[in-house]
């Protein structure tokens, strides 16, 4: 598939009718067979990667009319996919399906009024995963007696995806942890989402840098790699920029950049996220 991704920008669209590829090859462990077979088709089906996500839908529900949304989807290659050349008479209920559950749901929580955006609607339109989750903290009064310690568990938890053979070797809890889970827990929405259940497992990767320690220190704490937990900072940033450019709130922007700040502190020297 890689192959045939590269090959195929050959040529020049709309002026030539043939592109032509030359693959360099290693003489040495040269395999005519394998080459021919790498490079006569391509045998991987295409698949369509499209999904009707929150974002998504608030965006289609912003910028089009309801028959310009149901164009949209049916046209779309996924619908083609799924329903193959009957997608064209498709009943609309069924193609719309997906759309009108989660307008309902949006719509319930005040995403949606009607076919219009609320301003958390709008946040959260600019917000690439967990759109519902971070529009109830960054787009309301939720985190308006929140510390900056808080919210960087909040992003930490948002970004860390448990895997089984990761250990801890502690975890740092304190009264800001405690007043956080409570918080949560007394919201009608918050208290359902299960990463929230890993809370008190991320302080490993959020006391130490918020008390001015640097990454080295987080792990000694853990066997993850380096990699990996640079990868959980990087997600713990990206979060905190896309609440930046989401928000019109000033206080909340500052809050962010502060967040960003600390975890960037521990990462002087091993890597730059700019």
């Amino acid at each position: 598939k890689e192959y045939f991704q590269i090959a195929g920008r050959a040529g020049r669209r709309g002026m030539d009718k043939v592109g032509y590829v030359v693959s360099m090859i290693h003489r040495p462990t040269f395999n005519y067979t394998e080459i021919k077979r790498l490079t006569s088709k391509d045998i991987e089906p295409i698949k369509s990667q499209f999904k009707l996500s929150v974002n998504t839908i608030l965006n289609l529900v912003d910028q089009h009319s309801d028959e310009e949304i149901e164009h949209i989807l049916r046209l779309s290659f996924f619908s083609y996919q799924k329903f193959g050349k009957e997608y064209a008479s498709v009943p609309t209920k069924k193609l719309m399906a997906r759309y009108n559950s989660v307008c309902k749901k949006l719509n319930k929580l005040g995403f949606i009024d009607g076919h219009t955006l609320s301003d958390k609607g709008r946040f959260s339109s600019k917000i690439f995963a967990d759109e519902i989750t971070m529009g109830e903290i960054f787009a309301t009064d939720f985190m308006r007696d929140l510390s900056v310690y808080q919210i960087l568990l909040i992003l930490a938890a948002l970004a860390y995806e448990p895997r089984r053979m990761n250990k801890f070797k502690k975890t740092f809890g304190n009264k800001e942890l405690t007043d956080l889970v409570t918080k949560i827990k007394r919201h009608p929405y918050l208290s359902r989402e299960k990463k929230f259940e890993n809370l008190k497992l991320v302080t490993v990767f959020i006391k130490p840098v918020y008390d001015g320690k640097t990454m080295f220190d987080v792990l000694a704490l853990t066997n993850l790699l380096e990699g990996d937990l640079i990868r959980v900072y990087g997600q713990i940033i990206d979060k905190a920029g896309q609440v930046k450019k989401a928000t019109g709130d000033f206080t909340v922007r500052d809050t962010m950049k502060d967040c960003e700040g600390i975890v960037k502190k521990a990462l002087e020297g091993v890597y730059d996220f700019g």
